[in-house]
């Protein structure tokens, strides 16, 4: 079986996440704590904890106007899907919105 790194499954991640409709930017925290740190790379927004499968948190800023658990779905969903493409599988990707701007997404 191949193991498939952390930054690895960050990128994949962050990537999957920042692709959802409604999804602003991924939010590293108050002074950028919140990341995934490994073989000499950041990933900010999203920390991988364990070994595949491993757990996935990704913390996101959304657009106002968008419904909470469905965003939270479509970002879950998007981040399993793109796991599963690099062979990493996910036991678990909690989302969480740390913010809601006025902005449109990108």
């Amino acid at each position: 079986m191949t193991v498939v790194s952390r930054v690895v499954i960050a990128r994949a991640a962050a990537e999957a996440a920042r692709a959802v409709p409604g999804v602003i930017a991924l939010d590293a925290g108050s002074v950028g704590e919140f990341a995934t740190y490994a073989q000499g790379t950041r990933v900010p927004g999203v920390r991988v904890a364990g070994e595949p499968p491993a757990t996935v948190r990704v913390r996101v800023a959304v657009a106002f106007g968008e419904v909470l658990p469905d965003l939270a779905e479509r970002v879950r969903d998007a981040v399993l899907a793109a796991l599963e493409d690099v062979g990493a599988g996910a036991a678990v990707v909690d989302v969480h919105v740390t913010d809601v701007r006025a902005e449109a997404h990108r």
